[in-house]
């Protein structure tokens, strides 16, 4: 909620006044600041009743009468401060709430629903016009991977950023030894362990490449660039990359293959390298198809979807390793009520024993969902737990996702937001609770740009990790892009 400007004048009083006492505390920390104040050791009490100040406090106010007042100014004057600190906060007095500086950005803290909580954003002022920084994105751990493909005359860029201290700094750029215009380095990314893989779909007349980087002390160093044995022209290698890093297993999507009848090329870690191993096909595939349009693989299961399958109805296909390396279909994923051009398999995602699935295009009010599928204790794999709906016609709910333990997130990324047309927006839900076969996915927080600007495509990419999340946002800054990332509590 917003508060009104009475209520704030009320609870925030006097800060100015403390802000000072504050300031001679430090500078006199051995003498008495205020008739009503008491002093311990650098610790200052501000109080109706002389109280001694936590321990724990540097500062305490205590009061059941009085508030605290901070700076109040306008938009003007507030965006006037030179070299904002990180950490400072006003009220401003056209928008009527407080706002914090996070050493970057002027975020407004107006509402107390953590659904509608602000993300954090980033934009690397090295980005040229129609750089798409954020068509993908990555994170795990303190790492966040963003892919600018259009950069430098589509040559194509990657961005890495670190947390440290709570704060998400640019640590560095990476790109191939050897790109050229075009390549679109940067059209996939995928952060896991000490290895960044990164696709370049564009490379070579659209054959496509892959690259792998791995981290040496503070570096990230290219170890090798990976293409399939039988490319040819716009075959798009490295449309979409799945990696597992404990079973040294790297999958790679190559959607034009064939008249676009998709394929999906597998690849091991041996003699010190990764070699190619086998060649993906899909047992009812067809032109036009796209099968490894998303791919996702857990241990020694790989979900393909195709959703342009069947006159975009879509399937989705799980193939499994077996203890010779060899993989094989296993079964196929569908929704008998799935209609033409729902695109079911448009994004998938597995992790544990759950796999969901997208269908942004669901018919017939076009809302998009999510459906998920559980392993069993005999190994089968079943429809279980919820479905997720989608809230906008042709919002494209489902349009990416990614699943990691009990978190999910969803993207929608040309649902209208505040009235604004194809804004764009993302969802963030946790599996509370499981009853038998059922799962209940409860929603966490609606995360989107808190701006007026159109068709921005925020959630053209998502990915999460541990509460973690980052959003990609690649229309945005005459297409230069955006990430936004945030932290689930």
């Amino acid at each position: 909620m917003y508060y009104s400007a009475e209520l704030m004048n009320k609870l925030i009083k006097y800060s100015i006044l403390l802000l000072c006492l504050t300031i001679l505390s430090v500078a006199h920390s051995q003498q008495s600041i205020t008739p009503n104040g008491t002093e311990l050791k650098g610790k200052v009490s501000i109080s109706d009743n002389n109280a001694t100040p936590s321990s724990s406090a540097i500062l305490d106010i205590q009061s059941t009468t009085k508030g605290v007042r901070l700076p109040v100014m306008t938009s003007t004057q507030r965006k006037a401060i030179a070299n904002p600190t990180r950490g400072l906060t006003v009220f401003d007095s056209d928008y009527l709430t407080l706002f914090l500086h996070d050493g970057y950005n002027w975020y407004p803290l107006a509402k107390t629903n953590t659904q509608y909580l602000p993300a954090i954003s980033r934009s690397p002022s090295s980005l040229s016009n129609a750089a798409n920084f954020g068509s993908s994105v990555s994170i795990e751990g303190e790492f966040i991977v963003a892919g600018a493909p259009n950069q430098n005359n589509s040559r194509g860029e990657v961005f890495i950023y670190e947390r440290t201290g709570g704060v998400w700094n640019l640590k560095t750029q990476i790109t191939g030894n050897d790109l050229q215009t075009n390549d679109l380095f940067g059209s996939s990314v995928l952060i896991k362990g000490n290895y960044i893989i990164v696709s370049a779909r564009g490379s070579n007349s659209n054959r496509g490449a892959v690259y792998v980087f791995e981290k040496s002390g503070n570096i990230w160093q290219q170890k090798q660039k990976i293409t399939a044995n039988d490319a040819q022209n716009d075959d798009y290698f490295g449309h979409s990359i799945a990696f597992n890093a404990t079973n040294n297993l790297l999958a790679v999507s190559a959607v034009g293959k064939n008249s676009s009848k998709g394929s999906v090329y597998t690849f091991s870690f041996t003699n010190n390298q990764w070699n190619q191993n086998t060649i993906l096909i899909a047992s009812n595939g067809g032109a036009n198809h796209q099968f490894g349009f998303s791919i996702s693989l857990e241990n020694s299961y790989l979900v393909i979807g195709a959703p342009f399958q069947n006159s975009s109805k879509g399937e989705v296909y799980i193939f499994q390793q077996n203890f010779n390396g060899m993989w094989s279909e296993i079964l196929k994923l569908g929704d008998i009520y799935t209609q033409q051009g729902d695109r079911f398999g448009y994004s998938v995602s597995v992790s544990g024993n759950t796999i969901a699935v997208s269908s942004p295009g669901d018919s017939p009010q076009k809302y998009g969902i999510i459906k998920f599928y559980m392993k069993s204790f005999d190994g089968n794999w079943y429809a279980g737990g919820e479905t997720l709906n989608g809230k906008v016609n042709d919002g494209n709910f489902g349009s990416s996702i990614h699943l990691s333990g009990n978190y999910l997130i969803v993207a929608a990324e040309t649902e209208d937001v505040n009235g604004v047309t194809d804004k764009g927006s993302a969802y963030v839900y946790f599996k509370s609770s499981r009853y038998s076969s059922f799962e209940h996915w409860e929603i966490l927080r609606k995360i989107y740009a808190n701006d007026s600007s159109s068709e921005t495509f925020f959630g053209k990419s998502v990915s999460i990790n541990n509460g973690s999340y980052v959003v990609g946002q690649p229309s945005k800054y005459n297409a230069k892009g955006e990430i936004f990332m945030g932290k689930i509590e």
